[in-house]
């Protein structure tokens, strides 16, 4: 691991190698999420974008559904 390097993991999703340059990143919030799921900074927010997606979808046919009755 080269000295710059505080902390690195694999994406469970697309395998890509993560790495957490300075101790101020180890410490974020976001970094540590990124940590717990093993996900990268882009399988992260497409998962997130995913869920917003399905979120939404559901709402649209809960009231379509509210609509038709």
């Amino acid at each position: 691991m080269p000295p710059e390097a505080k902390d690195r993991f694999f994406c469970i999703e697309c395998s890509v190698q993560v790495v957490v340059g300075s101790e101020a990143q180890v410490q974020s919030a976001e970094v540590k999420f990124q940590r717990e799921q093993r996900l990268c900074t882009r399988c992260m927010y497409q998962r997130e974008k995913g869920t917003k997606q399905a979120e939404q979808h559901i709402r649209e046919s809960v009231r379509a559904r509210r609509d038709r009755t």
